[in-house]
């Protein structure tokens, strides 16, 4: 039931707006909120697949190829203070004052 409410909230928000598929902007938009994000966030989101294959490349190596590292031995996380994200504002650099 949920899912067919977002498809219909979806297929709104695409009828309304156009079609995000047709633009040749460089912006990434955030349909539900028809929001142009900040373009680190932007740059983000078209990083995301180099990062996982050089992730997916350094676990087979170490763990497979080299055997340096057991298999049992926990991946380590993405630190989310290097990615910049959605739900995340934008740094705000301290004032003159502050400082």
């Amino acid at each position: 039931m949920a899912f067919a409410q977002d498809v219909r909230s979806l297929s709104r928000a695409m009828r309304e707006m156009g079609t995000p598929f047709a633009e040749y902007s460089s912006d990434l938009l955030v349909l539900n909120s028809r929001d142009v994000v900040d373009t680190a966030v932007a740059d983000t989101v078209r990083q995301m697949e180099k990062l996982g294959l050089k992730q997916y490349e350094t676990y087979v190596e170490e763990r497979h190829v080299n055997q340096t590292v057991p298999i049992t031995d926990p991946i380590k996380q993405n630190n989310p203070n290097n990615l910049h994200l959605f739900s995340r504002p934008p740094v705000r650099q301290k004032s003159r004052k502050e400082l």
